[in-house]
């Protein structure tokens, strides 16, 4: 695989990767709106909430491991 190749696909991961994260920090956002409309639910205790944040948590790593790939990546090709 060339250099470029292996580049463009590290990318294009890392784009999936961004607008994964962007969908569910969306969908964490309007269930914290839910939440926030009704007073009576408890926002540090709604599993919805939890589960979601843990998610979005998850996407925002996976998105960081692909942009320090590429960064690396863009990198070694800087000093060729």
């Amino acid at each position: 695989m060339t250099d470029d190749k292996h580049r463009k696909i590290l990318e294009a991961r890392m784009n999936a990767a961004y607008n994964d994260m962007e969908k569910k920090r969306t969908k964490l956002s309007r269930i914290i709106q839910k939440i926030k409309a009704d007073p009576s639910l408890n926002i540090c205790e709604d599993e919805k909430v939890l589960k979601a944040n843990m998610i979005l948590s998850n996407a925002i790593q996976k998105y960081m491991r692909l942009e320090k790939l590429v960064m690396k990546d863009k990198s070694k090709f800087i000093t060729k």
